[in-house]
């Protein structure tokens, strides 16, 4: 019944489905060519279903630990997280919205077993042998937030309902998916043709004995750009490529891990780090009634598409990048934001039990209500995915009050703008530079000055040198304090700039008797950042180096712009920040050295009521995440030694991963 139903089209509704075919060159046969060009005619079955809270729960259930959960406060109704582990929501009582992206887990494709294809997909939109190979390249998801097509489109039917912002809300309610090909693409070179076929899916609120032929009316419409009736509106890019088998014994297959590395961005406001397991893939498959073996087989991976291993699901990557998304900007919106758009490209593949990263920031002006730049890299710090992502600020859905400030990790914040305030002060001539200089004499007397500890890391050099050390103080910091491997802990980064900072008085102040201590402390934050990003080149002023050598430059430059004197007293950042990465790391691991320096308790449950739990990358060696006794222990503070590491409990012997 179902390829009927995919051969024959109505001829008043089949011109929707009839956008275009581009081929970019001439196919090698007439009926590949016709084949192609009937795939766009193709009149998609409508998918049913009921909006309970099930799969959606199936869902939060499933991505617990791997994506952050984060509590909201003073009294605020949050946008939807997903990560809940309480009991299944009620369907009736105080329903709850559609969390972005759980769409995907409704509507699944209503495919008999006996007609899918040999690697396990559906015949949906399949152009036909010899395309038999499906990847998925890409698209965009639309969120009508603001619908109120629920109220006013369907009044004839009670059991209608959504949220007031128009988001769909699990309470029971039938809904469909109506789905249909824009657009195919032929490119490539002959013998190594890629189909590209463009699918758009749209998802509607129905009544129970709505007309089909009504529904297709209301929801489908000529332009993509328009809503019609639909709440959600996806593109999805798949791309359907020949045998590999056939393109080996022409000479013209590739490897599916010796893509080139595409370089990642740098400088994220959002990264949160995962390792995707068998058992996330196979629950993910399962919840989307999807068969296809390259995320299920492992032989089927290797031995005919090429790859390590299974690969994991492109529409798992788009709900682990909204999941993501979704919880930060509602941390840094009073839980007003809500995801309005994302578009996506996939250039590489994500594998199994291998570390993935999902970062974010936001472009141009800053701010939040604008869009963001949103990526994936893979375990080799590549790229796999870039898109942008849109904040739906229309309405009230947006409070954001110093939301830059505030969503930037709070030491190095509080740093940087006391650096900013006092430097203002001193350079504007309201404040007394001699008021916060060091010195051991206003230290060591019968009324001590103790903030003479503090001011001396907090003034920057005049004119340029204002906005280029803040720049790298925040620059340098907040990648530490965000992103290392070195500070997992929540205040690990504080102990690390309180035992930095001593050093630099002991020896700077001390030994050499200097006064000011802030470009001891920023080229200590860039020694510490190059040990861990081994490998990655940073601008520095006008020209990119290393990160590595980056500390180093910046000293040369002190010493032919101040002199000796100046570049001793930066140097004592150096000798600060090895200091602290003997102590941690190479005393430890190397001369099997017990930790003298831990967080202590207090200090970790402080920051760690202001943190997102997340994943880091591991320094210079595999990630493992240890088992949960550990973590508790090293988490309450029972390590040994004073200051904590249990930066290093989960890290085995192997080899540095990007």
């Amino acid at each position: 019944m179902l390829p009927s139903t995919l051969k024959h089209a109505n001829n008043r509704l089949s011109a929707l489905f009839l956008p275009r075919i581009q081929v970019h060159r001439r196919l090698s046969s007439s009926a590949l060519r016709t084949q192609l060009s009937q795939l766009p005619q193709r009149r998609l079955p409508l998918f049913y279903d009921y909006l309970t809270p099930q799969q959606s729960h199936l869902l939060n259930l499933s991505l617990v630990g791997y994506v952050p959960s984060t509590a909201t406060s003073n009294n605020v109704e949050p946008s939807p997280r997903t990560t809940t582990t309480t009991a299944l929501p009620s369907s009736t009582l105080n329903p709850t919205p559609m969390p972005a992206g759980h769409h995907l887990v409704y509507f699944p494709p209503q495919v008999p077993t006996s007609q899918l294809l040999p690697d396990g997909t559906d015949i949906l939109h399949y152009p036909g042998p010899p395309f038999n190979r499906r990847m998925w390249a890409g698209g965009w998801v639309r969120f009508n937030n603001d619908s109120n097509n629920n109220n006013n489109n369907h009044n004839n039917h009670n059991n209608v309902s959504s949220d007031n912002d128009g988001r769909l809300l699990l309470n029971g309610q039938r809904a469909v998916c109506m789905e249909g090909i824009r657009d195919v693409t032929v490119k490539g070179k002959e013998g190594d043709e890629k189909v590209f076929v463009g699918v758009e899916r749209r998802v509607a609120v129905v009544g129970e004995g709505e007309d089909a032929e009504g529904i297709r009316r209301r929801v489908w419409t000529e332009d993509e750009g328009e809503w019609g009736d639909a709440v959600v509106v996806e593109r999805r890019n798949l791309v359907f490529m020949r045998d590999r088998k056939g393109l080996v014994e022409r000479g013209i297959a590739k490897d599916g891990d010796s893509r080139k590395v595409v370089r990642a961005p740098t400088n994220p406001e959002l990264s949160h780090s995962l390792i995707p397991s068998r058992a996330l893939l196979f629950r993910y498959s399962a919840l989307t009634f999807n068969a296809h073996s390259i995320h299920l087989d492992p032989a089927y991976a290797q031995n005919v598409e090429g790859y390590p291993d299974v690969l994991v699901h492109g529409p798992l990557t788009l709900t682990l990048m909204l999941t993501v998304f979704q919880n930060h900007i509602s941390d840094i919106s009073a839980g007003q934001a809500v995801i309005g758009s994302i578009e996506y490209r996939n250039l590489a593949p994500l594998l199994v039990e291998r570390e993935m990263r999902i970062c974010a920031k936001r472009k141009g002006n800053g701010d939040c209500a604008g869009a963001w730049d949103i990526w994936v890299e893979g375990a080799d710090g590549g790229l796999a995915v870039k898109g942008t992502v849109h904040p739906d600020n229309t309405g009230a859905h947006y409070t954001f009050k110093m939301d830059v400030f505030w969503s930037a990790p709070p030491v190095i914040r509080t740093v940087t703008a006391a650096a900013f305030i006092e430097s203002l002060l001193v350079y504007g001539g309201l404040l007394n530079g001699s008021r916060i200089i060091f010195h051991n004499s206003f230290i060591f007397k019968i009324f001590p000055e103790l903030w003479r500890l503090v001011t001396p890391f907090l003034l920057t050099e005049p004119d340029l040198g204002f906005i280029f050390d803040l720049y790298f103080m925040y620059r340098y910091g907040s990648a530490l304090e965000r992103d290392s491997p070195r500070f997992t802990v929540p205040g690990d980064f504080f102990t690390y700039v309180i035992f930095v900072g001593t050093v630099i008085v002991l020896t700077a102040g001390g030994f050499l008797g200097s006064v000011i201590f802030t470009q001891a402390l920023i080229i200590a934050f860039m020694y510490t950042y190059g040990q861990v990003n081994t490998g990655k080149k940073e601008n520095f002023y006008v020209i990119q180096l290393p990160v590595e050598i980056l500390p180093w430059a910046n000293l040369v430059l002190k010493l032919v712009i101040g002199g000796w004197g100046r570049a001793q007293t930066a140097a004592c950042g150096l000798v600060a920040a090895h200091l602290y990465e003997f102590l941690t790391r190479i005393y430890p691991t190397y001369g099997r050295g017990r930790q003298f320096i831990w967080t202590p308790v207090i200090v970790k449950r402080w920051f760690g009521a202001h943190r997102i739990t997340q994943t880091h990358r591991a320094y210079g060696v595999s990630h493992h995440p240890g088992d949960r006794e550990t973590r508790e222990a090293a988490a309450s503070g029972s390590g040994s030694g004073w200051f904590s590491g249990d930066s290093w409990n989960g890290r085995g012997v192997g080899r540095r991963l990007g």
